[in-house]
């Protein structure tokens, strides 16, 4: 007979928010649930709040009735260089 074991494996991903959230979709394990295998099951579960943003991307802050998508590309990188805030 075969010993049953268990292994607690931790890991961190580190990188921009559409690489991460890529890679974690791909994967064959879910976020926060089981898989079961021939022999074997894989229960996988995300400590603390997810994401946490380590360095945030700029913010456009719209203050009149104008909606993002009115602005051009030249306008949306000027409000950026300038702290990101109309």
């Amino acid at each position: 007979m075969t010993d049953v074991i268990r292994v607690l494996r931790i890991l961190e991903y580190v990188g921009k928010r559409d690489v991460i959230e890529k890679t974690l979709s791909n994967s064959g394990v879910p976020m926060n649930g089981t898989m079961s295998a021939p022999d074997m099951r894989i229960k996988s579960a995300i400590v603390g709040d997810f994401p946490e943003i380590l360095e945030a991307g700029p913010v456009i802050a719209i203050s009149d009735v104008k909606s993002a998508q009115e602005y051009s590309s030249e306008t949306i990188k000027e409000i950026i260089s300038k702290g990101g805030i109309i």
